[in-house]
């Protein structure tokens, strides 16, 4: 492999072509955040998944509450 860095190289080890790394049970190159998803940090994935979807609901509901005052 061409992995930069290779800390355990298994079955559940795949290699990201856009970072070139190994990263352990692979989810998903994210494009937001430029890193790939993976046992690592899949937590803090779906921790940031949840309040980008809680801020959109907050705003999207300040926004039709301030449009039905007016």
């Amino acid at each position: 492999s061409d992995c930069k860095v290779i800390y355990r190289q298994d079955r559940e080890t795949e290699h990201c072509e856009l970072c070139g790394f190994c990263i352990e049970e692979l989810d998903h190159h994210c494009a937001w955040s430029s890193k790939c998803i993976g046992k690592g940090n899949m937590n803090f994935f779906k921790a940031f998944l949840f309040m980008t979807v809680s801020l959109v609901v907050y705003l999207f509901a300040g926004g039709m509450f301030a449009m039905a005052a007016n």
